[in-house]
């Protein structure tokens, strides 16, 4: 923990306490309701970081899928199409990260576990399912080994990191009407939806004619 955090800021770990504003309406009167209810069925025995855990692990699956099926990432453009169900499972994939990332800090309340520790751990994973994210949504975009996709990338990363850095500077988490972590994701489930329907959303998207 010493070389990952330094010595002299050990003390303010054990101050932090999460704080956190969310503005989205999708937030509030749809996945907030499902939130509350699906922690319902996780036993007071699970730790809130298993569950975490678990959701990363569902989009490593996803990724692993991806490098079996198309390891040198060309994509349909570059003469490689994935079986439909991949996307959909892609998809599906998104989905119960984002409820395992929602409900953690829910069963960490019911179990009297929150604490500063969780909350790293799960900003942690939330880097990596970044990170895989948006190289999934781009093979799905039919983007491929073009810069394009580096440039999703690097303006995804930036945006998890700029979004930590106010946070470090605010003490809150904030989330407006439109975020990533809600409305980005859903979004990002349609992408891999219509890929599994059409076979390449991003042709799609511009044209409006199935690929």
């Amino acid at each position: 923990m010493g070389s990952y955090i330094p010595a002299d800021v050990l003390p303010n770990l054990h101050k932090y306490a999460y704080k956190g504003v969310d503005k989205s309406l999708t937030s509030k009167y749809i996945l907030n309701p499902f939130w509350t209810w699906f922690v319902t069925l996780w036993p007071l025995s699970v730790a809130p970081n298993t569950i975490t855990l678990s959701g990363l692990s569902i989009i490593f699956l996803n990724f692993a899928t991806l490098l079996y099926n198309d390891p040198e990432y060309l994509t349909q453009s570059g003469g490689v199409s994935l079986p439909s169900w991949i996307y959909f499972s892609f998809a599906i994939g998104l989905f119960l990260y984002q409820s395992f990332d929602a409900i953690d800090g829910k069963q960490a309340r019911r179990t009297g576990m929150a604490g500063p520790l969780g909350e790293m751990f799960d900003h942690g994973c939330d880097a990596m399912n970044t990170t895989l994210e948006a190289v999934l949504a781009c093979h799905a975009l039919n983007l491929g080994r073009s810069w394009w996709t580096v440039v999703s990338q690097v303006a995804t990363l930036a945006t998890f990191y700029l979004t930590t850095w106010e946070e470090y500077h605010t003490g809150q988490l904030y989330l407006g009407r439109f975020s990533g972590p809600v409305e980005g994701i859903l979004m990002i489930c349609a992408i891999f939806t219509i890929s599994g329907i059409y076979g390449c959303a991003l042709l799609l998207l511009l044209r409006a004619t199935p690929c």
